[in-house]
């Protein structure tokens, strides 16, 4: 599903991700072939089981966010498979062997593994006055004990305007300010080097017409070992509290 002309480039896109800053990252363009992408779309559009935490206590730091699986129970898993089948299969080979060869070749991390239940992952969604605050992820897989290494996040936005929002945000690892803004359009994706300092979020509350709602595909890929110079307790999401 990759496009053959990233994987013939995959030695030169690596030197760009390690030369970039604020952290290794990269930004790819028509990353996926495009017709899977569309029934994807369509799929995640159509959707009827978006779970959501509920947690008016997050409102601070998240807002209007939904997804699918929920990663904590065999149903969802389920619901996910019988209704949304080229998320499913998509999600799936983006953690196939091929992909991890990818990723690895890609990050210069060996033994990538992903994740069955998709925890914190799988499909996105937010809608009108979404917003996600800057923030550094989970360290440890609770449910695996394996150590998170990367996050790939491939977005399904067609005809998104600036005006909208949404953009992510790479922030300097000293939070002085944000480094990047990336527009979340349709077949791009950003894969990126996940650590104590990999600041990022979309943290302005978004402007969309009705009937419009940004959306996403987030995958999460783990070694057995930690990485080298981090502190290896675990670590919760971090929120920061920036502007």
């Amino acid at each position: 599903m990759i496009n053959q002309k990233i994987l013939e480039n995959v030695g030169d896109m690596a030197k760009q991700y390690h030369s970039a800053s604020p952290y290794p990252h990269i930004v790819i363009d028509n990353f996926l072939w495009e017709n899977v992408l569309e029934s994807c779309l369509e799929e995640m559009i159509n959707y009827d089981d978006y779970c959501s935490h509920g947690d008016t206590s997050m409102s601070k730091v998240q807002m209007n966010k939904f997804f699918f699986p929920s990663g904590n129970d065999d149903y969802t898993l389920e619901q996910m498979k019988e209704n949304a089948p080229f998320v499913h299969s998509t999600l799936c080979y983006l953690q196939s062997n091929p992909a991890l060869s990818f990723l690895s070749s890609l990050t210069g991390i060996e033994n990538l593994q992903g994740d069955d239940i998709f925890l914190g992952a799988g499909a996105h969604k937010v809608t009108n006055g979404g917003k996600l605050a800057i923030h550094t992820d989970f360290n440890q897989n609770w449910n695996t004990n394996l150590y998170r290494r990367i996050n790939l996040l491939l977005y399904m936005n067609k005809n998104w305007k600036e005006e909208y929002g949404g953009e992510l945000e790479l922030w300097n690892t000293d939070l002085s300010s944000c480094a990047k803004k990336i527009m979340p359009i349709f077949n791009r994706v950003v894969i990126f080097t996940t650590f104590n300092k990999s600041y990022h979020g979309h943290p302005t509350p978004m402007i969309l017409p009705e009937n419009i709602a940004r959306y996403s595909m987030a995958l999460y890929y783990y070694t057995k070992e930690p990485p080298v110079n981090e502190n290896v307790e675990w670590r919760p999401v971090t929120w920061q509290m920036v502007e």
